[in-house]
């Protein structure tokens, strides 16, 4: 699930002034509402945090009206009201906000806070998609691979889990792996599957590599040792610095 939005990069300084501003702005509510969420130049208030993003969100902050949406879902909040929260997030998904388009087909994907509706959900999940939202690329790419919500369109899906693997996500990655392994949307190929799994692997959490280590470790073996160093070699292409062995498989991995 997406969680506030904490605008990275402002300093302690910044939002304290927006919080101290006698004339607020909707950027200053916004900002000042982050002040007290995250307790970065104010101190940690909840209830103050509500009422900036709202007022922010009034002043049509979109930024803001996702944030208040998600306090609203949020079950640890106050203001928990799943309800209320997927409408105003359909608000400000509707207004072009990637993160909330992606928010928005995870609950309809999921059915929890909003009836399950799979084929709207993929809809969401290419507009934030398209907008360049890596999960959201991942998702979409799920959905198409398997057939759920429409049609079965697995080159589409290989080609949007190549775009969230350049990202960085380790999921997406390790799924265009299992395609080159399968030969599924995409030509067969051992080396390309080698290379986008290692990649999950340098990137994914402990049982992300457990999984890929089993996975390497037959894969490996049917390679020559030409075919290993070609992977080497074109794993320095991807990342800047000299591919190493990982400590602790063994196998062949970009740095981190």
């Amino acid at each position: 699930m997406t969680t506030v939005s904490l605008a990275q990069g402002l300093d302690p300084g910044t939002l304290a002034a927006a919080c101290a501003s006698l004339a607020p702005t909707a950027e200053d509510d916004f900002r000042c509402g982050l002040a007290h969420y995250v307790g970065k130049g104010a101190r940690p208030d909840e209830t103050e945090a509500f009422r900036r993003f709202a007022r922010a969100a009034e002043g049509g902050h979109t930024e803001a009206l996702n944030n208040l949406a998600q306090m609203h879902l949020d079950r640890a909040s106050r203001f928990h009201d799943g309800r209320k929260g997927f409408a105003l997030l359909l608000q400000a998904a509707e207004k072009g906000y990637a993160k909330a388009q992606y928010s928005v087909a995870l609950l309809l994907e999921e059915g929890h806070v909003a009836r399950q509706d799979l084929a709207q959900a993929r809809s969401w999940y290419r507009k934030a998609a398209e907008q360049g939202h890596p999960f959201a690329q991942n998702d979409l790419a799920n959905l198409l691979r398997w057939g759920v919500g429409g049609g079965r369109d697995v080159a589409e899906a290989a080609r949007l889990y190549r775009q969230a693997g350049e990202r960085g996500v380790p999921a997406a990655a390790f799924n265009l792996g299992e395609l080159y392994l399968d030969g599924d949307g995409v030509p067969r190929d051992a080396l390309e599957a080698h290379l986008w799994i290692t990649r999950a692997a340098a990137k994914g959490d402990k049982a992300l590599k457990a999984r890929i280590f089993d996975i390497l470790a037959t894969l490996e073996q049917r390679m020559t040792d030409g075919e290993r160093q070609a992977v080497t070699d074109r794993n320095a292409r991807w990342r800047t610095g000299r591919p190493v062995p990982d400590r602790q498989s063994g196998h062949i991995l970009p740095p981190p």
